[in-house]
């Protein structure tokens, strides 16, 4: 193969794979979205941003996972993918997407709890929010 079709196909595969990230990552902010609306527009993109982050970042760390604990799961997925007249990967995507979207969503809704607590508290300075979290770690 020549130089320029390999960096092609490379190219091609990075943007098949960041894609892909990014659609698991749309999907966890739209489930969390129905689930628990944002209340401003600064809210909805820090929760978006930290929602697509987190599936891009701990989801391929859930399939793996995943994959050393249930390597059956797997294997069944390509096997039914393959039934269908589909790709074997096609197959781990049946595994995959779940885990990726999964991994995103609780980033929704901690960002969305720390969010939500700053803005109660925007008038307050430093100390007195260090005092109300000591106060409630003593509870």
């Amino acid at each position: 193969m020549e130089p320029t079709s390999t960096s092609s196909v490379a190219g091609l595969a990075l943007v098949k794979y960041l894609g892909s990230q990014l659609i698991f990552g749309a999907f966890a902010t739209a489930l969390a979205f129905i689930v628990m609306p944002p209340k401003s527009t600064r809210e909805l993109f820090g929760r978006m941003v930290c929602t697509l982050l987190s599936s891009f970042i701990f989801g391929p760390i859930l399939v793996a996972a995943a994959h050393s604990w249930y390597p059956g799961l797997f294997e069944s997925a390509i096997a039914v993918a393959q039934l269908n007249g589909q790709d074997k990967e096609f197959g781990i995507m049946y595994i995959a997407a779940p885990l990726q979207v999964l991994a995103g969503m609780p980033a929704w809704w901690i960002v969305g709890a720390f969010m939500r607590w700053f803005d109660k508290r925007k008038d307050a300075d430093i100390g007195s929010l260090i005092d109300e979290i000591r106060d409630t770690i003593k509870k």
